[in-house]
């Protein structure tokens, strides 16, 4: 199983620090970005309950950061064992606290991690069942049901999710690439017009620019969308990218951003520029998507004497 670095700080630190230092409720960031505290209970008391959960969560993300750094020491079976010791420690301890809502979360989102999708999304659908106003749930609730298939399911969940909490930049991400990836679908069952799919797609990345604009991801995923439009907006596409030029953090994304002004000079048959654009692409990974976009470039025409 592959745990992302960021997975890691979602367990035991995050909840952990909190208790220590008795934080409000908005300073427990849990991670996707998202305060689950803040969405779940009030300021954290350091009980018994309390003492558990910690225990649990610092095992956890234990786990986690070892097998992230050291994966050569787990077998499938090791890793397997140790996922199934702190599942199963969740569950003594939400059968002992039936109504903890945050170890609900925690725990829906480990069995997420585990690879046990269905069981995790059930957690979190009995958690909604109980709270309906907590957006990461809507959030993982809407993953699943994108994930399988169920775009039309999945679309209101996100929708909740942004109305509960509008200034969580990742909702509005992930509301955007929904609607990407089931685009056809969402216009040919109805559910919206092609001018209505345009306005609500570029909205999402849009917004989740605005609500954090030193993220190159969603700056980059912004100069995107403008492709992904049922009519292409290439000019405006070119306007972000230049824009980009100076915020790339490093060469990599920087000849990234060269790669989309050539492809979206190409768009204009702005040949000779998307040439330039091309000519500063060293990096090693790009060079298949070099050479392609080259070759969508017009000979030069050999002018007789």
């Amino acid at each position: 199983m592959k745990i992302k670095k960021y997975l890691i700080l979602a367990f035991g630190l995050i909840y952990s620090n909190a208790i220590a230092n008795n934080l409000s409720q908005k300073q427990i960031q849990g991670f996707d970005g998202v305060s689950l505290a803040a969405q779940v209970s009030p300021v954290l008391q350091m009980t018994l309950a309390d003492r558990k959960l910690e225990k649990i969560v610092h095992e956890q993300n234990a786990f986690l950061s070892e097998i992230e750094l050291h994966p050569e020491r787990f077998t499938e079976n090791e890793e397997a064992r140790r996922f199934d010791e702190i599942f199963q420690e969740y569950e003594a301890f939400i059968l002992e606290n039936p109504d903890n809502i945050f170890a609900h979360i925690l725990y829906g989102k480990f069995l997420r991690q585990g690879g046990a999708m269905e069981e995790s999304n059930r957690i979190f659908m009995i958690v909604n069942s109980k709270d309906p106003n907590i957006a990461v749930v809507k959030q993982q609730i809407g993953n699943y049901l994108a994930e399988h298939g169920q775009y039309a399911m999945a679309l209101p969940y996100f929708l909740s999710a942004i109305e509960i909490d509008p200034m969580v930049a990742i909702y509005h991400y992930q509301l955007g690439e929904l609607l990407k990836m089931f685009k056809e679908s969402f216009i040919s069952s109805g559910i919206l017009t092609r001018e209505q799919f345009d306005k609500q797609m570029l909205n999402a990345f849009y917004q989740a620019r605005k609500i954090e604009p030193e993220s190159w991801i969603y700056q980059a995923r912004y100069a995107e969308a403008f492709y992904d439009l049922d009519r292409p907006r290439w000019f405006e596409a070119l306007m972000l990218w230049k824009d980009l030029e100076g915020m790339a953090p490093t060469v990599k994304e920087k000849e990234l951003v060269f790669l989309n002004e050539a492809r979206v000079l190409i768009k204009l048959e702005r040949y000779e520029e998307a040439r330039g654009c091309l000519a500063k692409v060293y990096v090693p990974e790009f060079e298949k998507s070099r050479r392609e976009l080259l070759e969508l470039i017009p000979a030069i025409p050999v002018l007789a004497n």
